[in-house]
């Protein structure tokens, strides 16, 4: 019913002298508030986590994590290892390098005392010992006396001869005629007739000139003297 169909009827009883009690409806303010009914224990126990359900969940995480971890030890030990194989190569080309360097030094070292045998057997046969004999004039003397037996009057003939030319000097030179040497040879390459070493070595300039006094002279003391009188030899 509306509300101007209910005004209408409460005037209609009252024309007529009837008393009317009319309760209209609306909202009651001071009804309480509605509770929620009580859950029962079958319902709180629905809303709790399954024991078996976690167990086995945190069993899983553990396994996941264990396998995390083998993962990360194996791949450790893949590292370690190519780093220890890498360290092995490594120290054995350092090694290999160590080895041949010291071959090689063994080689060189071989190869000078085969040369300076070789140059001390030469200096033998050519009549000197150059561990004694340090200045030119010692190795004239023992070339003079190892070659040709030439020793006290004749060595200081030669001696008095070679001082006047060149006073043993190796790259001693005549400005006038550009003799060379110790003996004074012109020109001064046919001392390569005894060497390729003429122009600095000093055995191989005295064994030309002894050789050449004991051609044309026969000894020391007649070039010497022969000097004497013409004032070359």
């Amino acid at each position: 019913m509306t509300r101007h169909a209910l005004t209408g009827a409460v005037v209609c009883a009252a024309a007529l002298g009837v008393a009317a009690t009319v309760n209209v409806a609306g909202p009651d303010v001071s009804a309480e508030p509605v509770q929620a009914a009580p859950r029962s224990a079958g319902d709180q126990a629905a809303d709790q986590p399954d024991p078996e359900v976690v167990a086995s969940e945190r069993a899983e995480a553990e396994r996941a994590n264990r396998s995390s971890e083998r993962e990360a030890e194996q791949a450790r030990a893949k590292v370690a290892e190519a780093l220890k194989k890498r360290n092995e190569a490594l120290a054995k080309s350092q090694k290999a390098t160590e080895d041949h360097d010291k071959e090689l030094q063994k080689a060189k070292k071989a190869e000078a005392e085969r040369k300076k045998a070789e140059e001390r057997r030469k200096q033998l046969e050519d009549g000197y010992d150059a561990k004694t004999a340090k200045t030119p004039k010692e190795i004239g003397r023992q070339i003079a006396e190892n070659k040709y037996g030439w020793t006290g009057a004749e060595f200081t003939c030669y001696d008095k001869l070679i001082m006047s030319e060149s006073r043993w000097v190796i790259d001693a030179t005549n400005p006038s005629s550009g003799a060379y040497g110790i003996p004074q040879s012109l020109p001064g390459d046919k001392m390569a007739t005894e060497g390729a070493d003429w122009r600095t070595n000093p055995a191989t300039q005295i064994k030309w000139g002894l050789k050449y006094v004991k051609e044309r002279y026969g000894t020391p003391c007649a070039a010497w003297s022969f000097k004497q009188g013409h004032n070359w030899y």
